[in-house]
């Protein structure tokens, strides 16, 4: 199997079908340079010249946020890629099939249900949603799991599966053993937000490193829980042939506007959290593998050993992570204009 991260949760997968061709799945492709209008920037921005890349086969969307469901995205890819790759989306989307099946003319579009298994040529599909009892803005986020009969590959997005419960640690480690008893992936999306923004609004300096070393210790711990040993009999990390890939972390602030903040955002990163859980991997002699996946680069798996990094073949990056290290001794601290901007009295039958 091999992973080409595009940044943030973007990503190439690329798996052997049943009869060895290969099967190159496109994953949350938010390709363009902002996000949610113009509000956010992506790091890295990213030039792809798809003529220089191996076919796209299929596409999967994991859920609506703009980061995942980028239409511009869409569009572009339309125009530029070979073929028609089958379109994947959640049952979650599937209000949207008629609009995308207007804008997508010749794209095939399959609605993937929950715990419904689709063969796409020699590969199994399946998706299922993160089922908790609290409410979240990502409760629309199905994971995927595809699978030749030997390898697997398990696609988290936004979905953050509790792995600290032994119960879902069991069921994940079920589906996954059992759908890749040779090798499995399991690529998790990890952003690390709550550091971000208790960084960015503290008031001072001072505040800020203490905020970030809070934020800092709740990461480790939280992020530990989800590795350790927890009496799950059926446990992914326990199992040989097992590599949990994290990327993430590609909304930033415009790169208009971004200036000396890339100091300030994402003081744990994406590096930080692999350790941690491959330290937590050490200490409990876990046969887990654990790494951490920039936009721009391709990592390959074969019986569950990592080779090691390489660029993305066709992909231009035009932003590097040592731009945006986070810098403790920072003075820079929020001015923006904090909202409502008009509090005169408006006639809401005039608003849409």
């Amino acid at each position: 199997m091999k992973i080409e991260a595009l940044g943030h949760s973007a990503f190439i997968a690329t798996i052997d079908r049943e009869d060895g061709t290969p099967f190159r799945l496109l994953a949350d492709p938010w390709l363009d340079d902002h996000v949610i209008g113009d509000v956010g920037g992506r790091f890295p921005r990213i030039r792809a010249d798809w003529s220089n890349m191996a076919p796209i086969d299929g596409i999967w969307i994991s859920h609506s946020h703009t980061d995942h469901l980028c239409p511009y995205s869409l569009l572009q890819l339309h125009r530029q890629l070979e073929g028609n790759p089958r379109l994947l989306i959640p049952t979650s989307l599937r209000y949207l099939k008629s609009i995308l099946s207007e804008f997508l003319p010749d794209w095939p579009i399959t609605v993937l249900e929950q715990d419904s298994a689709m063969d796409l040529g020699g590969i199994r599909a399946r998706a299922f949603f993160n089922v908790r009892e609290d409410a979240t803005n990502e409760d629309d986020c199905m994971i995927l799991l595809l699978d030749n009969g030997q390898d697997a590959l398990l696609s988290e997005a936004d979905a953050v599966l509790p792995m600290q419960d032994p119960a879902v640690r069991e069921m994940v480690g079920e589906l996954l053993i059992e759908a890749g008893p040779r090798q499995r992936v399991f690529l998790t999306t990890r952003n690390e937000l709550e550091a971000t923004m208790a960084s960015v609004d503290a008031p001072d300096q001072e505040s800020r490193q203490q905020v970030v070393a809070h934020q800092r210790g709740v990461t480790a711990q939280l992020a530990q829980e989800e590795i350790i040993p927890n009496g799950a009999t059926s446990c992914p990390w326990q199992a040989q042939g097992t590599v949990r890939i994290i990327i993430g972390q590609g909304i930033s602030l415009p790169h208009e506007v971004v200036g000396c903040w890339n100091r300030v955002l994402f003081p744990v990163r994406l590096e930080d959290r692999a350790r941690i859980e491959q330290e937590a991997v050490t200490r409990e002699n876990l046969p887990l593998q654990v790494m951490a996946l920039h936009g721009g680069e391709s990592v390959s798996v074969d019986s569950g050993i990592l080779s090691p990094v390489t660029p993305v073949p066709g992909l231009e990056v035009l932003d590097q992570e040592s731009q945006r290290h986070f810098d403790p001794e920072t003075e820079i601290v929020a001015d923006f204009p904090v909202a409502p901007l008009r509090d005169e009295q408006r006639d809401a039958t005039t608003q849409h």
